[in-house]
Order: structure tokens, then sequence, then C-alpha cells
């Protein structure tokens, strides 16, 4: 199981051993048994595959943002707060 997975789980309640696929079944049947209403996919964990995307989209999205952030670092400019870069009168 990847790390990405076991933090999903461990965000959803689940113990180290649980699986996301399981913990969704879990949660489903046992929200069926009890009540008698219409069940959003958003009410139960995401599936192992959605963990896994969901966790390169984090990985690269942070990896991109560090990119951004020491190729500002390295120009002779500011970074602005909103997180701008203000060199030859423009933003980057």
């Amino acid at each position: 199981m990847a790390l990405g997975e076991k933090a999903m789980v461990i965000l959803y309640g689940g113990k180290e051993t649980d699986v996301l696929d399981t913990m969704r079944h879990r949660r489903f049947v046992l929200t069926v048994s009890k009540k008698a209403i219409v069940i959003h996919p958003n009410m139960l964990p995401p599936t192992c595959t959605a963990a896994k995307y969901h966790s390169s989209r984090v990985f690269h999205r942070v990896k991109f943002g560090k990119g951004i952030l020491s190729m500002l670092k390295s120009r002779a400019g500011k970074i602005v707060t909103v997180g701008w870069y203000h060199g030859s009168n423009q933003y980057i």
C-alpha cells in the first residue's frame, strides 16, 4: 500500500491495516442498512485508484510550486505578497 493511500485511510478513520476499497464498501453497507436515503459518492471514502491519482496530483503540484518559488528567488527582483514576481515592469 502506498503512503498516499495510508494517509487517506487514516484521514477517513481507518486502521493502518485497512484498505480504502474495503472501507468504502463497509461504509456503503452500513449507511444503506441504517437509512433508506440516497448515498452520494462524496459521503464515502475514495477508492484506491482515486487516492493514487490524488496523491500524484498533490506531489506534482508541490514540486511545480517549489520549482516556481526557487526560480523566483533566484531572480534579481522581489516576490510580491500574493506570490507574484515583479520584474522588468511586468508580473510573472
